[in-house]
């Protein structure tokens, strides 16, 4: 899991205010002021985050972590500590073990004229998790039934399916019809399975969020947020790297009293004070 923060840009609500003064009309800073709260209340978000972290919920710590970031990378690992916690048990691994079980699949080839298709047999395999009580056999082709008691002794933990090419040797063994089993998620449909409130694990990675995302990485990522901050309230307030005597720079002057009157100096003063403490 990677936390990428969320850029928010004053650039183009400056530049609507900056055109409507070149346009002879009053600079509107209505939007550019809706954009400065976003930021700063990211901002005292992860602070709260940081300073009242237990007694925060699950549930609002997520909410609260998306105002100024969002998870910028999901990846097996993570969908499988969300399992553990699920499931209450601890993996030892994760494999792909070779069973009995064969099938059908159209495979098709060319274009046009040249289009042909076919009926091939192949194997099927299981990605699995797995415990400390089991150990992959990869001269072994597991039968339904195996599969089933290692499922039921909960050894195993089926993830997904992939298909498997025959080979001489797959003659040694029983083939067995395909049967359906159970998957842990479907992984064609993460988002909805992990991060939907209707999904199956969404309240499991709530948890997993929280519990990796801890105060080190949240004073990071607040840093890193306020350095943010401050450079785009130069911009909006400063103007002066489009020139002194540019229009720009006469907006982004009386912008700088806006920005003081709404009170978002005081409040970045104090996050700045609280930065430098932590």
């Amino acid at each position: 899991m990677y936390i990428e923060l969320v850029r928010q840009m004053l650039f183009w609500e400056m530049r609507e205010a900056v055109e409507k003064h070149e346009n002879g009309e009053k600079a509107d800073f209505t939007e550019v002021n809706q954009r400065i709260e976003q930021l700063l209340h990211g901002a005292e978000n992860c602070q709260e985050m940081i300073n009242n972290r237990r007694k925060i919920s699950d549930k609002d710590f997520y909410s609260m972590l998306n105002e100024f970031a969002y998870i910028g990378d999901w990846d097996d690992y993570d969908c499988y500590n969300v399992l553990e916690m699920a499931y209450n048990t601890k993996f030892a691994g994760y494999d792909t073990i070779n069973t009995t079980m064969h099938t059908t699949v159209l495979e098709t080839e060319g274009h046009g004229r040249d289009f042909s298709w076919w009926d091939e047999e192949i194997g099927v395999d299981f990605k699995i998790l797995y415990t400390k009580d089991f150990e992959v056999d990869y001269e072994h082709f597991y039968t339904i039934e195996e599969i089933k008691k290692l499922i039921a002794e909960k050894k195993i933990l089926i993830v997904s399916e992939e298909e498997r090419s025959l080979a001489w040797e797959e003659d040694n063994y029983k083939k067995e019809k395909y049967q359906r089993f159970d998957y842990a998620y479907d992984e064609y449909n993460i988002k909805h399975e992990f991060f939907d409130e209707t999904g199956k694990f969404y309240k499991y990675t709530l948890k997993y969020i929280k519990k990796k995302l801890n105060s080190r990485q949240l004073k990071k990522l607040y840093s890193e947020h306020l350095d943010h901050v401050e450079c785009e309230v130069y911009e909006a307030t400063d103007g002066r790297n489009y020139g002194s005597d540019s229009t720009w720079a006469k907006v982004a002057k009386e912008y700088s009293k806006e920005f003081e009157k709404c009170g978002y100096a005081k409040r970045l003063t104090r996050l700045k004070e609280e930065k430098n403490n932590k």
